[in-house]
């Protein structure tokens, strides 16, 4: 094996390694987001199971927690988040 092609190899595997470390941080970020967002959710539950609520505070609740599940979605949109927590790729839509 020449010295170029080893070279060439050690820079490709280089470089595959600063994208996985890439996607992983990725990763790390979105899901602690969705933690944070989760954890809000629950908290805004529990205070909505609250007896002495009116209709319109419960109703205001209502609105922040479909506030948090439109965030956790915004963070799971594979068109941003790059696939990477699907297993494949989503077939892709033919444009008309």
């Amino acid at each position: 094996m020449n010295i170029q092609l080893q070279q060439d190899q050690t820079d490709q595997f280089t470089q595959n390694i600063s994208s996985v470390q890439g996607q992983l941080q990725m990763a790390d970020s979105t899901l602690s987001s969705t933690i944070t967002f989760l954890t809000q959710a629950i908290a805004l539950g529990t205070q909505a199971g609250n007896s002495t609520l009116s209709a319109s505070n419960r109703a205001d609740i209502s609105g922040q927690i479909q506030a948090v599940a439109t965030q956790i979605m915004a963070l799971a949109n594979p068109a941003i988040r790059e696939h990477i927590f699907l297993r494949e790729r989503p077939p892709t839509r033919r444009r008309m």
